[in-house]
């Protein structure tokens, strides 16, 4: 494979603690046979490695390995939503993957128990082909990109399998008037998912524009009457686009019936995504069920808020800036937190449809669906 150089994300020395990680896990578990998923979305690149039997009614902190790399990708779409090959976030995709993949190879994991899953930065690409060729070309790896409701399904799944597992309180019924209401917001899309406990109904809504990086591409993009505009030649003032967009959120949560079949339900949030479980600190198995309180959200959008309302300065510099300083990891973590302003108030917003006062983070996300659905149902993804 071609030795591409180290891209602005995937640090040698993170790379060499993850690397110890992994070999431990593999020499603990060297009589199991395990399974390999790589998840790619709008802003991260995970890998989790698991035994291809797993209990269904616990997880320790100690059953996978996982890890990841931010690569950006739904930032680096251009105008025309196409990627580049020599982009820095397809490099980096490209070296996580040549990193973890030949190692796990070498510990006698099947490659056909090798997945790869693509979620909305993929469906959104014009030059999707070329670009899953390059990866495939250079990595080995085949990635399968999943529909809107692919995807959905799939998370859901996760926290249908992992909703009981809960480190204190009581534990859930089997029952069509209990419902796990899944909130899902990924870089590019958000989700409203939801199932009986007991699995005997389901329903799956996508909001294909409600995503982190869907939210500040219109930020980016739009003008005062909604057209679309190249961000370099966009003269609005950053405090007057967020309003905009708060708005757009507004109106596109409230447009939405919601699920009139849920009234009289007892309803249970979960929620999956960066701008929530940003509010959490630990590991998947550290976060998993903890509570989110919709008043903590809204004490963090209003901290934000103030500093975006006292900035006029317009969306071409601020452009320019982030294309100026797209190897600077202090500017991207400015990006990062302007990013939340347009993450949780998705979150809120839901809640307040279902009038919900607080919801549970599921630290078991998509790859984890993939791997219930391939290891347990015997499902093809």
């Amino acid at each position: 494979m071609p030795n591409h150089r180290q891209s602005r994300s995937f640090h040698r020395g993170n790379e060499n603690h993850n690397t110890q990680r992994l070999i431990r896990y593999l020499d603990k578990n060297t009589h199991l046979d395990k399974t390999v998923i790589f998840e790619f979305g709008t802003k991260a690149a995970r890998v989790l490695v698991g035994p291809t039997k797993v209990s269904s009614s616990s997880w320790s902190r100690y059953h996978f390995f996982n890890d990841a790399v931010l690569t950006h990708l739904g930032a680096e779409l251009d105008f025309n939503k196409q990627l580049q090959k020599t982009s820095p976030g397809i490099i980096t995709l490209i070296n996580f993957i040549n990193h973890y993949r030949p190692l796990l190879l070498k510990s006698n994991i099947s490659p056909r128990n090798f997945h790869g899953v693509g979620t909305a930065v993929f469906r959104w690409l014009r030059n999707k082909s070329d670009i899953l060729l390059h990866i495939l070309q250079q990595t080995g790896l085949k990635i399968k990109i999943l529909s809107a409701e692919e995807e959905a399904r799939l998370s859901l799944l996760g926290v249908a399998t992992t909703h009981n597992m809960r480190r204190s309180g009581k534990k859930l019924p089997d029952s069509k008037n209990h419902i796990l209401l899944l909130l899902d917001q990924g870089g590019g899309s958000m989700e409203v998912s939801y199932t009986s406990t007991n699995r005997s109904e389901s329903g799956v809504k996508n909001f294909d524009d409600l995503g982190t990086i869907a939210l500040r591409d219109r930020f980016l993009t739009t003008s005062p009457t909604g057209n679309m505009i190249d961000p370099q030649h966009n003269q609005n003032r950053i405090s007057d686009q967020h309003k905009r967009i708060l708005k757009y959120v507004e109106r596109r949560i409230n447009e939405w019936q919601g699920y009139p079949e849920l009234e009289g339900k007892t309803i249970h949030a979960y929620a999956l995504g960066s701008a929530a479980s940003t509010l959490l600190r630990g590991s998947n198995y550290d976060i998993h069920n903890r509570i989110i309180s919709k008043q903590s959200m809204f004490e963090q959008i209003n901290k934000h808020n103030q500093m975006v309302q006292q900035n006029n300065q317009q969306i071409a510099s601020f452009y320019k800036q982030l294309q100026a300083q797209q190897n600077n990891n202090k500017k991207r973590q400015q990006e990062e937190q302007l990013l939340l302003l347009y993450g949780l108030p998705v979150y809120t917003r839901v809640l307040k449809k279902f009038a919900i006062e607080d919801m549970r983070m599921c630290g078991y996300g998509l790859r984890y669906g993939v791997f219930v659905a391939q290891n347990r149902f015997n499902a093809k993804i």
